[in-house]
């Protein structure tokens, strides 16, 4: 769990750094930040390792991919 969750810290920082050197509009960094709380209730729900919540983080997960997607498209928009 803890590698997954330096990952995605990993990822974030990357889109963050790649943000700042194209300096995208600040709807970017608002839409990455937000995506942040989406990996903490990914982290605290597989704590367990329960099947079904480990399904419903994975779920949890596309939103993000989704919401990601969509910082990237604002950025380059706007």
């Amino acid at each position: 769990r803890a590698i997954v969750l330096a990952i995605q810290i990993l990822m974030l920082a990357l889109l963050a750094w790649i943000g700042l050197r194209r300096e995208l509009p600040t709807l970017y960094f608002i839409a990455l930040a937000l995506a942040i709380p989406f990996f903490g209730w990914q982290y605290y729900h597989t704590r367990q390792r329960d099947p079904e919540a480990c399904l419903s983080a994975f779920i949890n997960n596309h939103r993000v991919g989704l919401w990601l997607f969509v910082a990237c498209v604002l950025g380059t928009w706007s």
